[in-house]
């Protein structure tokens, strides 16, 4: 084998691993549901307010978090528990189920003997209204 098609092999080699092991894209819905700066914004409002128990004010800028990052469990999560403290159990519901990309989704760290998230998703849903 000459020193060329041995040089060949190699990077054709090379290229087959890039192309493979080339990491996927970030799931981020597009600029156009916030800049960088408003993103920026969202989450220290969406912290502060959650922070303090103010949770209307949490609210608004957990839901454009959830809009703009979608596959985002943190923000769903968030929004879910916010929607719980204000009594909007179909909001709280629909939070709950929200597509996401991870196998193994778990809401609710909850300490030994609380409700798992399986049993705080089926509350929610029982305390939706129906439709």
């Amino acid at each position: 084998m000459t020193a060329a098609a041995r040089l060949a092999g190699g990077a054709l080699v090379l290229i087959a691993y890039a192309w493979a092991l080339k990491p996927s894209p970030a799931a981020v819905a597009p600029v156009a549901n916030g800049s960088a700066t408003d993103v920026e914004r969202w989450l220290a409002v969406s912290n502060d307010a959650y922070a303090a128990g103010r949770y209307a004010d949490a609210l608004e800028a957990t839901s454009r978090l959830v809009t703009r990052f979608p596959t985002q469990q943190a923000y769903a999560e968030r929004l879910a528990r916010i929607s719980g403290k204000l009594n909007r159990a179909a909001d709280e519901a629909a939070a709950m189920t929200i597509p996401r990309t991870s196998t193994v989704v778990r809401f609710m760290h909850a300490p030994p003997g609380a409700r798992t998230k399986a049993s705080a998703d089926t509350a929610a849903i029982r305390r939706a209204p129906p439709g």
